[in-house]
């Protein structure tokens, strides 16, 4: 009995091993695309909690924050049920792009040197008359808002090109990566401050944001791997990645440096 017919025809690794087709149908998800009225919407929400975080500072945060975990675990996933991409495109842009300009608007312990945040009680009287031209921003706070900058700039990049970044693919796979230890650290350090603070009017909820926008980078770094060794040798796919985490570092340092001369004099 021949076995010619059984051996000659081989199965798909897809067949084989179930994960290779998962990270395959992954790595061929399309960019994102937006309709006029989705942008119009995202700008007016952008404005509506800008608002509200300038009005009433931490209280207002806690509040967007709470509406933000409310949207992406119980809102969203009953609006988009079963449309796993679609959750992930909402999960990346709610905390990778927009939640963390509102944690550093009123961080008040983590980049700060006084324990002030960056709007001087924004419902109530300006900063002290000797106080007015000074920065209550670190050298350390400078370089963490050009480099998370720099981390959320690639992700709208990822975002919007995916797998049709090709060969930039590398290139923003060792930017996230660089960005994913770092803030990473950030979100672990800020644990105790979570869990004291959620006893505190649950302003804790807020330092939970690094380590939401970690998670988010965690899964685009994963996704941009796949194509970026997959359209291009080995050594080329090695060569952009280092070159991205270099210029991830360099880059938000030198503009750190620049931002910490001007605003502290």
């Amino acid at each position: 009995m021949s076995l010619a017919n059984e051996t000659s025809c081989p199965a798909p690794p897809e067949e084989l091993n179930p994960a290779a087709s998962w990270f395959a149908a992954r790595a061929d998800r399309p960019a994102a695309r937006f309709f006029l009225w989705e942008l119009l919407t995202a700008t007016a929400v952008l404005a509506v909690v800008l608002a509200i975080v300038r009005a009433y500072g931490m209280y207002g945060a806690v509040a967007c924050t709470a509406a933000a975990h409310l949207l992406t675990w119980v809102i969203y996933p009953r609006w988009k049920p079963g449309d796993r991409f679609a959750q992930e495109m909402q999960f990346d842009l709610t905390w990778g792009l927009l939640m963390p300009v509102v944690f550093f608007l009123v961080d008040p312990m983590v980049f700060k040197e006084d324990g002030t945040s960056i709007w001087w009680e924004a419902a109530g009287p300006g900063p002290p008359a000797g106080q007015a031209a000074s920065s209550h921003v670190g050298a350390w706070g400078c370089f963490a808002y050009a480099f998370t900058g720099w981390q959320m700039a690639t992700l709208a990049a990822w975002l919007l090109l995916r797998k049709r970044s090709g060969r930039l693919a590398a290139f923003l796979t060792g930017s996230m990566f660089v960005g994913t230890q770092l803030i990473a650290v950030v979100g672990v350090f800020l644990l105790p401050a979570v869990a004291l603070g959620l006893l505190t009017f649950g302003m804790g909820i807020v330092f939970a944001t690094p380590a939401m926008m970690a998670w988010s980078l965690v899964r685009s770094l994963m996704d941009a791997e796949l194509i970026a060794w997959r359209d291009q040798p080995d050594w080329q796919a090695w060569a952009l990645a280092i070159s991205g985490g270099t210029l991830a570092v360099v880059g938000p340092a030198v503009v750190g440096t620049m931002m910490a001369f001007i605003v502290r004099g």
